[in-house]
């Protein structure tokens, strides 16, 4: 049987219609107050979808974390595990943490970041997850690691009677540490991958004509001492080795690994981290090194050709100095 059409008139048909035909997700005396701008805002955001202020976060409150990874001029808000195991996995389904970092939650891993948040709350938030499955975690800012302060690079040491004589690269100023006085040292190793490409360009179309990769490595130690903030570095590259006096070999690899063992044995080995190079799986999840492009403009291929150079390269440095700075921020 045929329903009866609806005559009722298309205006009439408009006005009947609800004025909100979604439901709504939270009560209005649920809703957030922004304090800068004072428009409400649902209780599971930590900033504000008008103006982008941070918005005060309840302690127990369920947040919707956005997932974007910033850029690394950001400065983010880290959540960092210090110590535990996974007791809980359930726990964690709600901040959606990487497969590869889970596994190592499994094994006990400590001391590397599962998230780099815009705000503080949903650092906090990651961090509250993270403890009730049974991880220790903390809050670090990058603000903290004050990583806008270059390390201070050193050219030499001498090793004296429990005193070790610093002198900075391309000066002679000099800086006297007492040994007692060190506080850490982080070792590890920096990879430099560039990959070459040259291009043909027209007007329609780019084609490759050659690309190549190579890849440098290079161990780095960073040496913080007490009362001084940035810490010194010493590269393979550029440093006077002549302190290892008849155990000086003609490779310069091999003396940086002496060096690196005998100031080892003199700090000690509890003041000593050594497990940078193993973790970078874990850290290039949320301390991804960004690759920077060059274009060098047209070159000469071969007799009679040319094309388009083009180099990209990736280095792990920022990370290695993030890792460091974290380290000592967490002594």
């Amino acid at each position: 049987m045929t329903e009866p059409a609806d005559e009722t008139a298309p205006e009439q048909q408009t006005t009947d219609l609800p004025m909100d035909i979604a439901v709504p997700a939270f009560r209005p005396d649920e809703l957030i107050a922004c304090p800068e701008c004072t428009r409400a805002n649902a209780p599971n955001r930590t900033k504000c979808m008008y103006c982008a202020a941070a918005l005060p976060v309840s302690e127990r409150a369920e947040i919707k974390l956005s997932g974007r990874l910033l850029e690394s001029w950001e400065n983010g808000f880290n959540a960092v595990i210090t110590g535990g195991k996974l007791a809980d996995e359930a726990v964690l389904e709600s901040i959606a943490i990487d497969r590869n970092v889970i596994e190592q939650l499994r094994s006990g891993i400590a001391f590397v970041p599962v998230l780099r948040g815009e705000t503080e709350a949903d650092a906090t938030y990651v961090v509250r997850k993270l403890n009730d499955a049974g991880i220790e975690s903390t809050v670090v800012a990058d603000e903290q690691l004050d990583l806008k302060s270059p390390t201070i690079r050193l050219r030499r040491i001498e090793f004296g009677d429990g005193v070790m004589e610093l002198t900075l690269f391309n000066s002679e100023e000099t800086a006297s540490v007492a040994v007692a006085d060190v506080d850490l040292i982080v070792a590890g190793t920096i990879v430099e991958t560039t990959t070459e490409t040259v291009e043909k360009r027209s007007r329609k179309e780019s084609t490759i004509l050659d690309e190549s990769q190579s890849a440098e490595r290079e161990l780095v130690l960073d040496i913080y001492v007490s009362g001084h903030r940035q810490g010194y570095r010493v590269y393979q590259r550029g440093f006077d080795f002549s302190c290892l006096g008849p155990d000086k070999a003609m490779i310069a690899a091999e003396n940086m690994l002496r060096f690196a063992a005998r100031l080892k044995e003199t700090v000690g080995h509890e003041r000593w981290i050594d497990d940078y190079d193993r973790k970078r799986k874990v850290l290039d999840v949320v301390w991804i090194s960004e690759p920077r492009s060059e274009s060098h403009g047209l070159q000469k291929t071969g007799i009679g050709k040319s094309g388009h150079l083009r180099s990209q390269k990736t280095s792990n440095l920022e990370q290695f100095t993030r890792y460091s700075r974290m380290r000592r921020h967490l002594l």
